[in-house]
């Protein structure tokens, strides 16, 4: 695979940017990224947060009759906020922007299920895109007041006298020190510190009865402290630095992170403030970034989205498409857990790699869009709705490749610069099988043969990782 390809995959979730990293060169492409993040509209579906945060409010006077049909309904603003989402991930001109909210969503995690209400989960997507390239300490305080996480992690139980631990746990557990770095009474105090804070319109209060403003003692800081006063604590630990790091590097990077580059790119981190934008400059532009050509498992996003581009599809079947992200374990806005998605070998396994080949044979004949949509489970057709209208697409695949003056060779060169990481010996004899040194990219049925090629190399392990 040609390093422009590699690049493309790693900044975003299809190989689209590799002909702009080939013309401007890695560090224009990357730099013109991080200086020029998108603004976002809030889809007209969605409510403002005033008329969310007053149908939340009167919702205990409700019947659960009348409870049931306004959660029916915002299931389906829900569903079609999953495809805004998922168009936006495959048609953004900021591809590296779109990679870092997924991330960013996969760190501090909120799901639908738990929360139960599109306007929050958009909002708090909202917040990821604003601090995409931002700083790490203030978004991890922004997360601690944000309405979505407030209500995913039960702080809206923890009030004065009767703690929840959750926030405070999940916070130091999972969000920045990790395991090792604090101990349990600081959960305890922090619990405490949080007690009180609760929902509100556009961003969480406290609410003065029911926060503890006794003395609390957390990391190295005595007082009556707040969620502010936390995160001040946390960011001076010499370990702050390090959880977010191994994570960047396991998502942009490899699988398996080496201990010394985790402990370099967390000095320069915590050096620089917790900016993220210097950070990611400094990994995507690393001469080093290379050397990790093939360390890295496709997420199912990266492998369906890269499928789809290279069959040259302007619009893709955004309903089908997350059926298939859902069957392999990956909803968005959906994690499975507080600590998200585990990636790497989990995206892989036997029966998750024959629903990839099944989507590359269904994609390849044009099945993939049946005329009952397959793919999708009978709860998203049923929330299917207005929210989401998709026009009926033309999904005739068209393979990008050249015609001209070209033997069999050349063509599985072209193809294997873009799709493989690597092609040895048995592979590449395998497609010289396909495609024979008698090829003619003019006769009859050529299209054919170079199709069986791409459906062969889809369906390699090779193709599964970048």
């Amino acid at each position: 695979m040609k390093r422009e390809y590699i690049y493309s995959l790693r900044i975003g979730f299809t190989g689209e940017a590799a002909a702009l990293i080939e013309s401007k060169g890695i560090e224009k492409v990357v730099q013109n990224m991080l200086n020029n993040p998108l603004k976002t509209d809030n889809p007209p579906y969605i409510l403002s947060d005033t008329e969310s945060f007053k149908e939340r409010k009167k919702n205990k006077e409700l019947t659960e009759e009348h409870k049931k049909e306004i959660q029916k309904d915002d299931r389906k603003r829900f569903f079609a906020l999953q495809t805004w989402w998922l168009n936006k991930l495959y048609t953004t001109e900021n591809p590296l922007q779109e990679k870092m909210v997924f991330f960013w969503h996969n760190h501090f995690v909120s799901s639908y299920q738990k929360v139960k209400s599109s306007t929050l989960m958009f909002y708090q997507n909202k917040l990821f895109r604003e601090y995409a390239f931002g700083n790490f300490k203030e978004l991890t305080r922004e997360i601690l007041y944000n309405n979505a996480m407030i209500v995913y992690l039960d702080n809206k139980q923890n009030k004065v006298g009767k703690p929840n631990e959750n926030l405070s746990r999940e916070l130091l557990e999972l969000f920045t020190l990790g395991i090792g770095n604090y101990t349990e009474n600081d959960i305890k105090e922090g619990a405490r510190a949080l007690a009180g804070l609760n929902e509100h319109e556009g961003r969480g209060q406290y609410d003065p009865k029911r926060e503890d403003n006794g003395n609390k003692n957390y990391l190295t800081k005595t007082g009556n402290l707040k969620a502010d006063d936390m995160v001040n604590a946390i960011f001076e630990h010499p370990r702050a630095a390090y959880l977010v790091t191994e994570k960047l590097l396991n998502y942009f990077l490899t699988d398996n992170p080496e201990k010394e580059r985790i402990e370099e790119y967390a000095v320069f981190l915590r050096k620089n403030e917790y900016e993220i934008k210097p950070f990611l400059k400094k990994l995507l532009t690393d001469d080093r970034f290379l050397n990790y050509n093939g360390s890295k498992i496709k997420d199912p996003i990266t492998f369906l989205l890269q499928t789809f581009r290279e069959f040259n599809f302007e619009k893709i079947p955004l309903k089908q498409a997350l059926g298939f992200l859902k069957n392999q374990n990956l909803e968005l806005m959906n994690p499975p857990n507080v600590k998200g998605w585990d990636g790497g070998k989990a995206w892989l396994d036997s029966g998750k790699l024959i629903a990839r080949n099944s989507a590359i044979n269904a994609l390849l004949s044009k099945r993939f869009v049946p005329e009952k949509a397959t793919m999708m489970t009978q709860e998203m057709k049923e929330e299917e709705t207005t929210y989401h209208v998709q026009e009926k697409l033309d999904l005739t695949p068209r393979l990008k490749w050249s015609v001209e003056d070209k033997i069999n060779i050349d063509v599985i060169s072209e193809f294997t610069e873009r799709l493989l990481f690597q092609a040895d010996n048995e592979i590449q004899d395998d497609m010289e099988r396909i495609i024979k040194y008698d090829f003619d990219p003019k006769g009859q049925g050529a299209s054919e043969g170079v199709a069986q090629l791409v459906r062969f190399i889809m369906k390699t392990p090779n193709y599964q990782i970048v």
